[in-house]
This record gives C-alpha cells, sequence and structure tokens, in this order.
C-alpha cells in the first residue's frame, strides 16, 4: 500500500471512495457535488500548498483518502490546516494504514503548506478523541450544526 498525492486521473476512483465516505457521514443526507469534488482535485494539483488530496493505493484501488485545506485564521496572525475528510475503507481500518494517512497530512500541514496550526474534527458516529490526544492534540471546540432550510 502507498500513500500518495491525487491526481487527475484519479478522479473516477476518487468520486467512488468519497461516495463511500459520504454513507458513514452525517452528511450522508445530502447529494455529493461531483463539480466541487472535480475542482477540489484540480485545485490540489494546482495548488499543492494550499489544498491537499492524498489517496492510499492498494492494489491499483484506491482505499482511503484525506482531503485538507490551508487558512488564514481570521482573527489571528496565523495559518492554519483543516482536514476536511480522513477516510480508510471499512476493510483496511485495522492497519495503521489511516494513522500512517493523518501522519502525512500532518507533514504536509507542517513541511509543504507550512502552518503554524493542525486542526482536526471528530463526529458523534466516530468519536477519534482518545486517538488525536495521543497524537498530541488538545480539545478545543465541538461544532454543531443546523439546517437553515
Amino acid at each position: 500500500m502507498s500513500i500518495r498525492l491525487a491526481v487527475i486521473e484519479d478522479y473516477d476512483n476518487l468520486l467512488k471512495l468519497a461516495t463511500e465516505c459520504n454513507k458513514e457521514t452525517s452528511y450522508s443526507k445530502y447529494d455529493l457535488d461531483e463539480e466541487k469534488i472535480k475542482h477540489f482535485l484540480n485545485e490540489s494539483i494546482d495548488k499543492p500548498t494550499d489544498f491537499l488530496i492524498l489517496v492510499v493505493e492498494h492494489s491499483n484501488t484506491l482505499v482511503g483518502l484525506f482531503f485538507a485545506i490551508k487558512s488564514d485564521l481570521p482573527l489571528h496572525k496565523v495559518q492554519t490546516s483543516f482536514a476536511i475528510t480522513w477516510y480508510v475503507l471499512p476493510k483496511y481500518r485495522t492497519s495503521k494504514l489511516g494513522v500512517n494517512l493523518f501522519k502525512s497530512y500532518e507533514y504536509w500541514s507542517k513541511d509543504v503548506a507550512k502552518t503554524e496550526l493542525c486542526q482536526v474534527g471528530t463526529t458523534e458516529s466516530k468519536d477519534l478523541t482518545k486517538l488525536y490526544k495521543r497524537m498530541g492534540y488538545t480539545f478545543v471546540e465541538k461544532s454543531f450544526l443546523k439546517e437553515n432550510r
């Protein structure tokens, strides 16, 4: 298995993997926007210091992905990276693959994107708080969602 940056040729397989990921999230009731995914892939290829799409490949099949962005904190003189999506197919979750994928994100955040902070979130469906704490993260906030429909 290898972890690498996504390339445009990964698009169809990346979309399949993103679809599987979406099924497990609280956002599953919303339709995926294929154009946004394609745009994000293009952005990550064009601006690798601002956007990140990592993929995990096993036997020519994508089995994991990680999306992240770099951003300025609006009220502070600091740049941060935000993990948007971290996903590994269930069959591969018992290995260290997910942690290695996450460590690749941390490397990108520090050495490529040159951010001062590296941020991740956790969800009610898959609480990763213990894992994040073991990896040196501090709990700072919890997100809530309200639909404006």
